[in-house]
């Protein structure tokens, strides 16, 4: 009895130091105010600037597609399958014929007779799990099941206790979770005094503002941030990168991309390394 009254009366004495030490906190950190960071001025752009060639890749690739698209609707409908592929293929199709000869070198039916004989490179087919590999671990899990039961089996069941031996066990029970829930509290009342102390006696500091928590955004490769596929979004022939950013033909960063409305996100920040970018198309 004496052990629990002696618990009871350290977690009265607790809550009431655990209460002034909040009152203290609120009293020392509250008031604090933070400068918000200035933001940066938004650089002008010059009107009377030239304006940068267009990228010849990502116009010659947005001209073979719409080429394809083209042909595509005016085929039958048992011929439409050729046309249909990966969102790689065009681009696949565009490094063959590079490769060939010079971009202005090809014009419309040039291309269209290209495509008629080009052979898509092979589809790498996905590896499924066999019935085999799976029975392995089935079989290893009931043999280890089987020797688990039998080990039970072969555990000796506990000699039976007289009342004054079960007593006796329940009394130690109780005296070690009494010590052991002493112990703990003892140890909190020291914390919590320990923490007043040094509010009282060390100078108030400015509480640090809590990080908020990012979640990590995914990391791309400059030669990622360089491929833009040729898409055609609304009226409008744009390229688009792994990232999302949208590029117009002049090499303008026109916004990002949003995979589920299929549009443009105008109002979009431009990336801070935009300009690394374009600087290598």
């Amino acid at each position: 009895m004496s052990a629990i009254a002696n618990a009871t009366s350290l977690l009265s004495t607790i809550a009431a130091l655990e209460s002034q030490l909040i009152t203290l906190k609120s009293s020392i950190g509250g008031g604090a105010d933070f400068a918000t960071p200035a933001k940066k001025a938004k650089k002008m752009k010059d009107p009377d600037a030239p304006k940068k060639e267009a990228n010849v890749w990502i116009k010659f690739t947005m001209r073979v597609g719409n080429l394809l698209k083209t042909a595509c609707a005016d085929a039958s409908e048992t011929d439409k399958e050729h046309f249909k592929g990966p969102a790689t293929m065009v681009k696949q199709f565009c490094t063959v014929l590079k490769k060939e000869k010079p971009y202005e070198a090809w014009s419309d039916s040039e291309v269209l007779e290209a495509f008629e004989s080009w052979e898509r490179p092979p589809i790498a087919p996905r590896t499924k799990k066999t019935p085999e590999s799976s029975a392995v671990p089935s079989a290893a899990a009931s043999d280890a099941g089987d020797s688990d039961s039998s080990a039970k089996k072969e555990r000796k069941k506990a000699a039976p206790k007289s009342e004054e031996e079960k007593a006796a066990i329940n009394a130690k029970r109780a005296a070690t979770l009494a010590a052991k829930k002493i112990a703990a509290t003892e140890m909190k009342v020291d914390t919590v005094i320990s923490e007043i102390t040094e509010l009282v006696s060390e100078p108030a500091a400015a509480p640090a503002p809590k990080a908020a928590f990012k979640a990590k955004k995914p990391s791309y490769t400059m030669d990622q941030l360089r491929d833009f596929n040729a898409m055609t979004i609304g009226a409008e022939e744009l390229g688009v990168n792994a990232r999302g950013d949208v590029i117009d033909s002049d090499l303008k960063y026109a916004g990002a991309y949003d995979a589920t409305t299929k549009t443009v996100k105008r109002d979009a920040t431009k990336p801070a390394d935009w300009d690394a970018v374009v600087a290598g198309l």
